[in-house]
């Protein structure tokens, strides 16, 4: 007999992110996205002209290049006092304030939106967005900062809590779940970084740990209650029929 567990482990989507970590690149293992055939596997972003996003190293995001850092576009940067969050690993750090060449058409936003298609999803059904994130500042500028991530799932978008940050400080890392109501089986999952400070004190959104759950899966004592009612629905038709036989 299959138990209950299983049931309702059946009736869960089996949609996941992927790479919610940042740990799986290419074209080396920190820099900016779409810069010098830089990239995160399962993550799209606008081109390098568009966007200020990076992957960085927890171990060397506070370490000036060539040895730490990231390069860009625009140069070598690293961050002031950033540590790694509880995934470990990779970060994603996103200027929401830095655009040369304008808001990408396709994402908005100046910092660029990183996104993904997430397949798997049943229409109705709701989903938990979970993921880490922190404020940090870019070395070499100074000055208070807020930062935060504004997320969508398909046509719904949330913002996460903003962080208000320390001049060349370091929020720490914070966990954060946002809820959406699925309409499709597919749709696309997008973080865009939001903050203020300007481009005289460029505030750094940090991301990682990006993971989707289902959270609309009937609970086991719901199946319970539908098994107690199918076997009532059962004794019924079996009375019915021996009823009908008898009466032949």
């Amino acid at each position: 007999m299959i138990s209950l567990a299983a049931m309702a482990l059946a009736t869960a989507a089996h949609a996941q992110v992927t790479n919610g970590g940042f740990e799986t690149t290419t074209g080396g293992s920190t820099g900016q996205l779409n810069f010098d055939g830089f990239s995160a596997t399962g993550w799209s972003a606008p081109p390098a002209a568009n966007n200020y996003d990076f992957v960085f190293n927890s171990a060397t995001a506070t370490t000036a290049p060539p040895s730490g850092g990231a390069t860009g576009a625009s140069g070598p940067i690293y961050l002031w006092a950033a540590t790694a969050s509880p995934n470990g690993g990779n970060f994603l750090g996103s200027d929401p304030d830095y655009s040369p060449s304008g808001p990408d058409s396709t994402t908005g936003g100046a910092g660029g939106a990183v996104y993904q298609t997430v397949s798997g999803l049943t229409a109705g059904d709701t989903y938990a967005v979970t993921f880490y994130q922190a404020g940090a500042q870019q070395h070499g500028f100074s000055g208070i900062t807020t930062e935060s991530w504004q997320v969508s799932l398909g046509a719904q978008t949330l913002d996460s809590p903003t962080l208000t940050n320390a001049s060349e400080g370091f929020t720490g890392w914070s966990s954060d779940t946002l809820d959406f109501t699925a309409t499709a089986s597919s749709e696309v999952l997008s973080f865009l970084a939001e903050g203020t400070g300007g481009s005289g004190e460029p505030p750094f959104a940090l991301l990682d740990g990006v993971s989707l759950t289902q959270v609309s899966v009937p609970e086991p004592a719901t199946w319970a209650m539908m098994l107690v009612g199918f076997g009532v629905l059962g004794t019924a038709i079996r009375s019915r029929r021996k009823t009908a036989l008898a009466t032949a």
